[in-house]
């Protein structure tokens, strides 16, 4: 009895490649896996079989029949599955009994003190970004993400619309769509999500000078309250004072110190002549300004003649804003 096995929609169509024996076997088991080798039927898994039976590894059953599917839920599972998400409560529960070797809590539960649980995620961290730079694990990704194995790139479309590379292009989604035509015009984060991005800036900045940590030492020792790299929009400030008042510390070289630099100066440290870098400050100062801060700007060369004299500039501003 011939059958018509329907393998996917194409924008052309074309005449539809005969599967080999072995499939077409498959198919009279609806609902049933079947072993491709001995025609065993299971309505959830053939890992057990396979492995057991014809003693074979996963892998080597995949690379000999890539198109068989070897596992899958059952009705029973897929029910229970489908009532445990829909359920908020079951939900939140699962959600919070689970855990990765990333956490802490992971192996805490395993019977771990704490110190000894955050030495196991460094050691996990440690395993993964060794194994992600590795450069056979690049190898793979790169072939796992790139040409037929990418269902967007132009090799993979070409293939399955059986056009041309040139023809391929205008199947991409964003394909002549520029403007409000593009699929991500008008696109932003959240208000929440940019909050959470502001608020974890100041862990993309690993060191700080020393000068700040001097500055922030002194005004503490006078009793002012502080917070140091603070996340605020998407800046990350050097010194905060009671939600008010900022000060930023202008390293003479980084900031092109105008007691030291002419506008038209290129920095080759920066890449940019000192005009670009103070139109930059400038911009980053006048955001910080209309969002309901008031600025302390200590340059490096003030700071490294008159250190007492800064620290009273912020002081007298501080007692003025307070």
């Amino acid at each position: 009895m011939e059958k018509n096995i329907n393998l996917g929609t194409s924008l052309q169509q074309s005449e539809e490649p005969s599967l080999p024996e072995t499939s077409l076997q498959q198919t009279e088991f609806c609902d049933k896996l079947v072993c491709m080798i001995c025609e065993y039927a299971s309505d959830t898994s053939l890992i057990s079989h396979i492995t057991k039976r014809h003693k074979m590894t996963m892998n080597e059953y995949r690379k000999s029949y890539p198109n068989s599917i070897v596992q899958r839920m059952s009705q029973r599972q897929r029910e229970k599955m489908k009532s445990t998400w829909s359920s908020e409560s079951r939900k939140e529960k699962l959600l919070a009994n689970r855990s990765f070797p990333s956490e802490i809590k992971h192996w805490v539960r395993k019977g771990l003190t704490e110190h000894e649980a955050k030495t196991k995620v460094t050691e996990h961290q440690t395993k993964l970004a060794l194994k992600q730079n590795n450069q056979q694990t690049k190898l793979k990704q790169s072939q796992n993400t790139t040409g037929d194995n990418n269902p967007m790139s132009l090799a993979s479309i070409a293939v399955r619309y059986n056009v041309s590379i040139e023809n391929a292009r205008s199947l991409t989604p964003a394909f002549g769509r520029s403007g409000t035509k593009h699929p991500l015009f008008g696109k932003h984060h959240t208000l929440e999500t940019r909050m959470k991005i502001a608020a974890n800036s100041s862990k993309k900045r690993v060191n700080r000078s020393k000068a700040e940590d001097e500055i922030a030492e002194k005004l503490r020792s006078l009793g002012i309250s502080l917070s140091q790299n603070v996340g605020i929009k998407t800046f990350n400030v050097d010194i905060l004072l009671d939600n008010k008042m900022i000060v930023e510390y202008y390293g003479d070289l980084w900031h092109c110190n105008p007691a030291k630099y002419c506008g038209d100066d290129y920095v080759r440290m920066l890449k940019m002549k000192a005009s670009n870098r103070w139109e930059l400050d400038r911009k980053r100062l006048e955001i910080l300004a209309d969002a309901g801060y008031s600025v302390i700007v200590i340059w490096e060369k003030d700071w490294n003649e008159n250190p007492q004299q800064q620290i009273k500039r912020v002081i007298d501003a501080a007692n003025f804003i307070f």
